[in-house]
């Protein structure tokens, strides 16, 4: 009986332990949300937000709050930014390695559709290892965006990622619109024997790459691109810094941001090369390089600016599912980008209503092939008219202001709407403003003019008591009593022919007369 007791306690026991493996299981398989900026420094801190967690981020986030970001450490989990940005990510100090969103990713670890907008990571001294996304990576990466920023270290600096290594390691589908810079630095020794004398020596920065500072050890690298200036010591590349040997290799990526060397060691695509490259290009006229790489440089072919805008040009690329491109306008860029980017980043759009007129006021932070901006105009929020065009930066990763001012606003409502278009023709609406103008200050309106339609005529506090409007050749098409008090009228042009047409205003405070044109 005893026995029996003891073998069924031994099989409670067990079961419960197998229940328990579970439920922690599930626990730690649950999907755990990062929507604020507190969320995501509670990984690996939190008990709720263990380092090996599956996280989606569910918002957009800034870091602006956070001074100096503290990386999170060794991640083991998975990541889903779900195209989501996170910006101001800035990191300070001197002699700190392992540097960015993350410490480093393990080779369980994955981070994937996640873009950073106005990055500054600004390193002082023996600080190796540095990435906007991580410093050190043994696992999987994919559609990773830096749009702008800078990211400033010593040694195996990169856009996203310092060092990418081992098999585990794979990037796939990234970009780096970065400015990335290697900072050489100064250390003084003293000498022994308490002489009091000082020596200097300057370690020179050196494996600094737009996207990548290093790959190694078999690590992989495909579909991806760089296109911010890199500059440094030694071992300097528009896309990678040093691509070491024992099979690291990567394919289908291009480079076209300045790359320069002080040591001239630097190349268009990589600074030092040991590994395997096969159908990459780089941008000989914009990076200001001749060859692919300083050493070793067998790794893909140079084409000026205006074969980098032709789609033959990259033979084997996939421009179905991963590529697309403006034939003659502009680089390749990748499809998940152009759909879950907007081409420009704009800071704001503001509307100040000023003596004679309506100024508006914006700023972009980030222009991707940007063309132009179109201001549409209206007094009632539904019916938008053209009013103007703006010549744009084009493409930036710098503050830009634009303004207009508007000299005939409207009596009472003026809506603007802020139009960005592609160099394909697409269309992204920024935005609308709206500002009350008393006509008191402006007259008399007709709007729009030219129309196809409807005509809004305004005439605030004057004392007109008919209106009537004619045919160029003096024929009455609309004739009307201006009530006392009336400050508006609306007369359609609609079964009109189209041309010019005459609109009188009389009364006690004289006459007025002004063309309206029918399209």
């Amino acid at each position: 009986m005893q026995l029996l007791l003891h073998q069924a306690r031994k099989k409670t026991g067990y079961f419960l332990t197998i229940f328990l493996v579970l439920l922690i299981s599930q626990v730690y398989a649950q999907t755990i949300n990062i929507a604020t900026a507190a969320d995501l420094a509670k990984i690996g801190k939190d008990p709720n937000y263990p380092i090996s967690g599956n996280y989606v981020q569910t918002a957009d986030i800034s870091l602006s709050a956070y001074a100096n970001w503290t990386p999170i450490d060794e991640f083991t989990g998975s990541y889903n930014g779900q195209y989501h940005t996170i910006s101001d990510l800035t990191i300070a100090g001197s002699g700190k390695s392992y540097q960015g969103l993350f410490e480093q990713i393990s080779s369980s670890g994955s981070v994937k559709n996640l873009k950073f907008v106005n990055v500054n990571i600004n390193l002082e001294g023996d600080a190796r290892n540095v990435g906007t996304l991580v410093g050190r990576c043994r696992g999987k990466i994919s559609r990773v965006a830096v749009l702008s920023g800078n990211v400033k270290a010593y040694y195996y600096v990169g856009g996203v990622v310092g060092t990418l290594l081992q098999s585990g390691g794979i990037m796939s589908e990234c970009h780096s619109h970065a400015v990335i810079e290697g900072n050489s630095y100064v250390e003084s020794y003293s000498f022994p024997n308490g002489t009091g004398g000082t020596i200097q020596v300057t370690n020179p920065s050196a494996d600094i790459g737009g996207l990548i500072g290093v790959i190694q050890n078999g690590a992989s690298l495909t579909d991806s691109y760089a296109t911010g200036s890199v500059a440094g010591y030694e071992n300097v590349g528009g896309l990678i810094g040093y691509n070491t040997a024992n099979g690291s290799v990567f394919t289908k990526s291009y480079a076209s941001g300045a790359v320069s060397a002080a040591s001239g060691d630097d190349g268009g695509l990589v600074g030092l090369n040991g590994g395997d490259g096969s159908e990459n290009y780089w941008n000989v006229t914009t990076t200001g390089q001749n060859t692919a790489a300083w050493h070793n440089s067998n790794l893909g072919t140079g084409k000026t600016d205006a074969q980098m805008k032709q789609q033959a040009t990259f033979i084997t690329w996939d421009f179905t599912n991963v590529w697309e491109m403006v034939e003659g306008v502009s680089h390749p860029r990748l499809r998940w980008l152009t759909t879950s980017t907007l081409p420009v980043l704009l800071s704001n759009f503001d509307i100040l209503k000023q003596a004679g007129g309506v100024k508006l006021l914006w700023q972009t932070v980030a222009e991707h092939d940007n063309r132009e901006f179109v201001i549409y105009k209206s007094g009632d929020g539904k019916q938008f008219e053209r009013l103007t065009q703006i010549a744009s930066a084009g493409n930036s990763n710098t503050v830009k202001d634009y303004s207009f001012f508007d000299q005939q606003p409207l009596m009472g409502n003026n809506y603007y709407k802020l139009i960005q278009i592609d160099h394909d023709g697409k269309e992204t609406e920024l935005g609308v403003k709206v500002v009350n103008f008393p006509l008191s200050a402006i007259g008399i309106q007709i709007y729009p003019n030219p129309t196809v339609d409807m005509v809004k005529i305004s005439f605030g506090e004057n004392g007109y008591t008919t209106l009537m409007v004619t045919d160029i050749n003096g024929k009455i098409v609309e004739r009307r009593s201006i009530q006392s008090g009336q400050s508006s009228v609306e007369v359609s042009l609609n079964n009109r022919p189209s041309g010019t047409y005459l609109l009188h205003l009389n009364g006690p405070d004289g006459r007025f007369t002004e063309k309206i044109l029918k399209k």
